[in-house]
């Protein structure tokens, strides 16, 4: 009877930790992002096109890109990074496309995903200039 007794308690203790572990997990999962920021989700609604009637859109291209910087964080090791930053667009297309950090401006890497956006904007201030004629 008291070893019976002893094993469940054990039992009952092990959930309990499982429990509580889980709880602990998600309130870290849930706080350790941070605050939301407002501007993220106005950058978002308004990085969404809205069509015209013709099934065009008359919304400048979005450009943004996340410009990710490797920080050093002691003994050989680093981090990374991510920022919101923005396609830079070439007076001339050479085919080599940038993405440039909105924090500190200065800042600037190669990215190959600038390349569509940067066409679809180039495409879409051609036609803009067109309708102005």
């Amino acid at each position: 009877m008291r070893i019976e007794w002893f094993f469940q308690r054990k039992k009952l203790a092990a959930s309990c930790t499982a429990i509580a572990g889980l709880i602990s997990c998600g309130a870290l999962l849930l706080f350790a992002a941070g605050p939301v920021r407002a501007a993220s989700v106005e950058t978002a609604v308004s990085a969404v096109p809205v069509a015209t009637s013709m099934g065009q859109s008359n919304d400048r291209p979005d450009l943004s890109c996340t410009y990710h910087e490797t920080v050093p964080t002691g003994r050989g090791h680093s981090a990374v990074r991510s920022h919101e930053g923005t396609c830079d667009v070439p007076d001339e297309d050479s085919g080599t496309y940038y993405c440039r950090n909105n924090d500190d401006r200065s800042q600037v890497q190669e990215q190959e995903s600038c390349g569509p956006k940067v066409k679809r904007y180039l495409e879409w201030k051609k036609t803009q200039h067109k309708d102005d004629e």
